[in-house]
């Protein structure tokens, strides 16, 4: 009975541990192309883009004003994607993304976002 009892508790510890969190934090290939913020803006929905530049303000839960050199546009980024990093207005970054026209008016659903320094990203988030 003990070595069962024994068996159970080895196998239970296994299960129910939890490993670090480790990420990828080399450089990442992708098909999206960098586009600014006034070229996404008149893309087709759904179409995969990359954009760098910064958020600038919160609009409402999920949604981000993000600025580069050539305008604004409306940016959806989940809570989870956010992964521990922290940005500011001045915090350069990189999202990528898909085009999600709605209503008239067109943003970015990120579905990954870094934090930029001058050699390259810093904190990759999925």
């Amino acid at each position: 009975m003990m070595k069962k009892s024994l068996g159970i508790a080895t196998l239970a510890a296994l299960l129910f541990s939890t490993p670090g969190m480790a990420a990828y934090t080399g450089p990442v290939k992708t098909s999206a192309p960098l586009v600014t913020a006034k070229k996404a803006a008149v893309m087709k929905d759904d179409a995969n883009v990359c954009l760098e530049g910064n958020i600038v303000g919160q609009l409402r839960e999920e949604h981000y004003l993000f600025r580069d050199a050539s305008g604004t546009l409306d940016v959806e980024i989940e809570e989870h994607l956010w992964n521990g990093i922290s940005v500011g207005q001045d915090t350069p970054v990189r999202l990528y993304g898909e085009v999600e026209r709605e209503k008239g008016s067109a943003g970015v659903e990120a579905y990954r976002i870094e934090v930029v320094k001058p050699n390259g990203p810093e904190s990759p988030a999925n």
